[in-house]
């Protein structure tokens, strides 16, 4: 991919394949141009895969340590004995990726979109 990206910056006479504008796309101008938000994207990206690594060696689930008294208290624990089962027996590194999955998701289609962006520009100057 960044083959492409680098090409499409010369192509284009660009500084770096971070300046875009609206017009390009508006996904990726706000990807860029908002460093909250590409910091959560990367960060998040990032944490999901150290937490897939995490996920071969660690083996204790958080009900060892804080979810028993937390789970076994509430009406939806008797409402839905499964949820309980998995929420019983979830560790942290599967925890912190499960809410970490929606902008690791978000940060591929991002990835997607932009050398979608970069190949069209190519496609269309070469």
């Amino acid at each position: 991919m960044l083959p492409v990206l680098i090409s499409r910056s010369l192509v284009t006479g660009s500084t770096s394949h971070k300046k875009i504008t609206s017009d390009v796309s508006r996904i990726l101008y706000y990807y860029y141009n908002d460093k909250l938000t590409l910091f959560m994207f990367c960060f998040c990206n990032e944490l999901f895969f150290v937490c897939l690594y995490l996920n071969a060696s660690v083996r204790t689930p958080i009900s060892s340590t804080v979810l028993p008294r937390l789970v076994a208290s509430t009406a939806l624990a008797q409402q839905f004995p499964i949820l309980t089962k998995i929420a019983m027996s979830i560790t942290w590194p599967q925890l912190i990726g499960l809410l970490n999955f929606p902008l690791c998701f978000g940060k591929q289609i991002i990835n997607v979109v932009q050398f979608w962006k970069a190949s069209k520009i190519v496609s269309v100057q070469v």
